[in-house]
């Protein structure tokens, strides 16, 4: 994006570091992607992945699109995405948040998706959603939960102090934002039945995170 003269020098290094980033389609790679480093950190992670894609939007819609559509490419038949992918392999370790849907939202801020572009982001989207609904409610308290540090982002933040299953507010919060985004989505695509019914499952997330995850007006996991 266009910056004031006083960070003029700061947007050419961002771009840089950028397209320094980016590499070819090879092994399992099937679309330019964006590495987080070409050093220790060469790979992509299924979060990481949406914060790229939401700085390419600005200007570069298909590959910002290619970048969000990466880790879709090996979406399981469950729904689960990969944690971490290269152009050697495909790992399902771990997960990482629902921040898909809100990612879509801020790109689409810059850029314009086709028809056929929506429908395929509701159609992967849901999967996902519904992967965490399915998996990660083991008590059934309408409230996700994290299994592991990793799964989380936050590796090593001290919510994992306590062993999980941990059930935290951000990961509901995700969950929320992702599940009113298919709402939109499926209004769109004139499947109107399919929106209420996500619509409402957000507002019940939602209820149930402010009553089960604020304690004295402060977040808690």
């Amino acid at each position: 994006p266009a910056v004031s003269k006083r960070y003029e020098k700061m947007r050419a290094e961002a771009a840089y570091v950028t397209w320094a980033s980016i590499v070819e389609p090879w092994g399992f790679l099937k679309r330019e992607a964006m590495y987080m480093s070409k050093n220790w950190m060469a790979g992509i992670w299924s979060w990481d992945h949406c914060f790229n894609a939401i700085a390419l939007s600005y200007g570069h819609s298909k590959l910002a699109w290619d970048q969000f559509m990466i880790m879709f490419d090996y979406q399981d038949i469950t729904g689960l995405l990969p944690d971490v992918m290269d152009d050697r392999g495909v790992n399902y370790n771990w997960c990482k948040p629902p921040v898909h849907g809100w990612a879509l939202r801020k790109m689409r801020e810059h850029m314009t998706l086709s028809k056929e572009q929506v429908t395929d982001a509701y159609i992967k989207l849901s999967k996902w959603t519904k992967w965490w609904l399915t998996y990660r409610d083991d008590d059934q308290d309408g409230i996700l939960e994290y299994y592991h540090g990793n799964d989380s982002g936050w590796d090593n933040g001290s919510t994992f102090k306590v062993v999980p299953p941990i059930e935290t507010p951000d990961l509901a919060a995700f969950m929320v934002i992702q599940m009113d985004v298919l709402s939109d989505l499926a209004v769109e695509l004139e499947l109107h039945a399919e929106s209420a019914e996500w619509k409402e499952r957000a507002d019940y997330m939602l209820a149930q995170m402010l009553i089960h995850c604020f304690k004295e007006g402060k977040p808690v996991a």
